[in-house]
């Protein structure tokens, strides 16, 4: 589950961008520039909202990823991403 915000202020092609047919994350690395960013993980209760999105029971224990990257220092994008139960992040590098 993404929830996200971009700052059309510092990405202002974002605004018409179909993100139907790319994710947002795509579209942000191959469109936007970004000089630092911060990644935040903790482990949550599912709250109702999100639980009924996931298809998930009401305050399971599920794992939020936060990141947040600028350019310079104006914000670029922050977004919460929140992974279902018994689901794992993984990253390649």
């Amino acid at each position: 589950l993404e929830d996200r915000w971009i700052n059309l202020a510092t990405v202002p092609e974002a605004r018409t961008a179909d993100f139907t047919a790319q994710s947002g994350n795509e579209w942000l690395v191959r469109h936007a520039r970004f000089t630092r960013g911060e990644l935040g993980l903790a482990a949550t209760s599912l709250p109702a909202e999100d639980a009924a999105l996931l298809d998930a029971a009401t305050g399971e224990s599920v794992l939020r990823a936060v990141r947040m990257t600028w350019d310079g220092a104006a914000s670029v994008t922050h977004v919460t991403l929140t992974y279902a139960p018994g689901h794992m992040l993984t990253t390649a590098f």
